[in-house]
């Protein structure tokens, strides 16, 4: 077991990665966005005001890695223009018994104002959409659901990419 750990820290450091405690948790630094759910051995990926993107394994992990400024802008000026959106919650009192595919799917992100700038509360904006979600979030107004989506799969694809 030591080995393994061992092995397991020499290969997060050789390939850029850095065991940290859990963004929510310890880290001070605000976080904009963070989708969640399970894929792939992922619970959680949380972009940090800071340009770092922690990433939370479903074995306890947390992975660090620092976003390029054009990825990083991208995100913030998504999270900037949704925090204007409405957002529709519903909850469904019957659910399908459907097991989907396991994804990513819940996009939460940080308030905005112009004048304070991001806030520490998290907002759910968008959830998955399917028969088997009793919960439901999600922009009232198309353009913005279109933007929470193209949000939530930057940052999967950025997470993804680091497993």
């Amino acid at each position: 077991m030591t080995k393994f750990l061992a092995l397991a820290l020499v290969l997060a450091t050789f390939t850029g990665f850095q065991t940290t405690a859990e963004a929510r948790s310890i880290d001070p630094t605000k976080v904009i966005a963070s989708v969640s759910g399970i894929e792939n051995g992922i619970e959680q990926a949380v972009v940090l005001e800071d340009g770092r993107m922690q990433i939370k394994t479903n074995e306890g992990w947390v992975l660090a890695k620092t976003l390029s400024g054009a990825a990083l802008n991208a995100i913030v000026e998504n999270v900037k223009s949704l925090s204007q959106a409405e957002i529709v919650r519903s909850t469904s009192m019957v659910v399908c018994m459907m097991i989907p595919e396991q994804r990513l799917s819940d996009l939460y992100i940080a308030e905005y104002d112009i004048e304070k700038g991001f806030g520490k509360k998290q907002q759910h904006v968008l959830s998955a959409s399917g028969c088997w979600v009793a919960n439901k979030a999600e922009p009232k107004e198309g353009v913005y659901k279109e933007l929470a989506k193209e949000l939530r799969a930057q940052i999967r694809i950025l997470a993804l990419d680091e497993i």
